[in-house]
């Protein structure tokens, strides 16, 4: 919650932005999970999105002061700089796997 109040624009009640950003999440996870949407494209748009808003909040505001609990204590930082190198590896996760997609997909087309 404490990274939605910096995330949005003064005036801007925050905890509906939050629960509508969770929304989309949870939303976007089940439609993957049921196979109503396929690929790695929205995943992909949304981290790219997040990692854009992490830099902007970085560039402006003093960042000890604020604070992302992305992913909880998972992965022991709850830093911007650690929202961004999960986001980084994340991404290249995502990259590697619709790359490796494509080439299985290619695979298995028959050449004439």
């Amino acid at each position: 919650y404490q990274f939605a109040t910096h995330a949005v624009p003064p005036g801007v009640p925050a905890k509906p932005v939050l629960a509508a950003i969770v929304a989309g999440e949870a939303l976007l996870g089940a439609a993957m999970c049921l196979r109503a949407v396929r690929g790695l494209g929205w995943s992909l748009a949304g981290l790219v999105a997040m990692s854009v808003v992490i830099l902007v909040l970085r560039a402006g505001d003093p960042v000890e002061l604020i604070q992302c609990g992305c992913f909880g204590s998972l992965f022991g930082t709850q830093t911007l700089e650690g929202a961004l190198v999960r986001n980084t590896a994340l991404i290249a996760v995502h990259v590697a796997l619709m790359l490796w997609g494509k080439r299985l997909a290619g695979a298995a087309t028959p050449t004439s």
